[in-house]
C-alpha cells in the first residue's frame, strides 16, 4: 500500500480547532433531534467493538454521549471524550453516571495503555492532523486493543458539490482525507487493519432548504477556508434547488451521500 503524504487545511484564518468546537457547542441541545444518519452510521460501527464487559472504553467524539450511554447499558466501563465545551456539559447533565471530559484527540489527557477499545463515530474527520489523531489511539492502547472508527471521507456531498458546480457556485472549503490515506496513516502509526470498508450512507431530505439544515443542525457546517462566513441569498437557494432537481426529479427526495470509512485497527 503507497504511503500517504500529509495534507494540509488552510492555515488563515481562527484555527479549525476552535471553529469546529464552537460550532458544535452551539447546537448541543438539539444534535440528537436531526442527527438520524449519524445515529445509523454509529450503530453500523458499535456492532463491531469486542464483546467483553467491564473493559475500559473510550468514546472519542462523544458529544452529545447519546453512544456513550448505549455503551454504558452494554456492560462497559466507558468515558466520553469531546472537543466541544458544550457538547461535554449537555452530556454531562444527560447522563451524570458517566464521566466526560474535554479533550483534543490531537493529544488527549489519558495514560499510555488506558482503554481496550477506542470508539470513534463521524468524529476524527474534523481533525486536522490525522496522523497525530492515530499515534494518540495507538498511544492510549495496549497491546491486542482495538480502534473502532466511522469517519466521513472525501466524496461525501457529492450531490451537493455537483450541484453548486453547475449552479455556478463556489465549492465548500471543507476538505476531507479519503479512505485510502486513512487506512495508510493507521498502518503507520503501527496499527494492524482488521477491518477496513468504505461505505456511501445516504440521507434523503425533501428540499434543498431541509438538506442544508439537516448539515447545520448538526454543527457540521463549519466552513474551513476561504469561503467561510459565506452565505446564501434567496436566489442562491433557489438556483442551487434548480440545479439539484436536474438530476432528481421534484417527485422525487433530494440525496446526501456521506461517505464513511469504516475501520478497525488493533494495536
Amino acid at each position: 500500500m503507497q504511503l500517504a503524504r500529509p495534507l494540509t487545511l488552510p492555515e488563515s484564518g481562527p484555527k479549525p480547532g476552535a471553529q469546529i468546537a464552537g460550532n458544535f457547542s452551539r447546537f448541543a441541545s438539539h444534535y440528537d433531534q436531526y442527527a438520524g444518519i449519524q445515529e445509523q452510521i454509529a450503530r453500523k460501527a458499535m456492532l463491531r467493538l469486542a464483546s467483553p464487559q467491564g473493559e475500559p472504553v473510550l468514546d472519542l467524539g462523544s458529544g452529545t454521549g447519546r453512544h456513550t450511554h448505549q455503551l454504558f447499558e452494554q456492560g462497559r466501563q466507558v468515558t466520553g471524550a469531546d472537543l466541544a465545551e458544550g457538547m461535554v456539559a449537555y452530556a454531562r447533565r444527560q447522563y451524570p453516571h458517566i464521566g466526560f471530559v474535554q479533550a483534543d484527540a490531537q493529544a488527549l489527557p489519558f495514560a499510555d495503555g488506558s482503554f481496550a477499545q477506542v470508539f470513534s463515530s463521524m468524529a476524527l474527520q474534523w481533525c486536522p492532523q490525522p496522523q497525530q489523531v492515530l499515534r494518540e489511539l495507538f498511544r492510549v492502547l495496549p497491546e491486542g486493543g482495538r480502534a473502532v472508527l466511522a469517519i466521513m471521507v472525501a466524496g461525501s456531498f457529492a450531490e451537493l458539490d455537483e450541484a453548486r458546480k453547475k449552479a455556478g457556485q463556489p465549492a465548500s472549503a471543507n476538505r476531507h482525507f479519503s479512505h485510502h490515506h486513512w487506512c495508510c496513516l493507521a498502518q503507520q502509526a503501527g496499527f494492524r487493519l482488521r477491518f477496513a470498508e468504505c461505505v456511501d450512507h445516504v440521507d434523503e431530505q425533501p428540499d434543498i432548504y431541509q438538506l442544508l439544515a439537516s448539515i447545520k443542525r448538526v454543527g457540521a457546517a463549519t466552513q474551513l477556508g476561504p469561503n467561510q462566513g459565506a452565505s446564501l441569498t434567496r436566489r442562491d437557494l433557489h438556483q442551487l434547488e434548480q440545479a439539484y432537481r436536474s438530476a432528481w426529479p421534484q417527485s422525487q427526495p433530494l440525496p446526501l451521500t456521506y461517505r464513511v470509512c469504516h475501520l478497525t485497527l488493533e494495536k
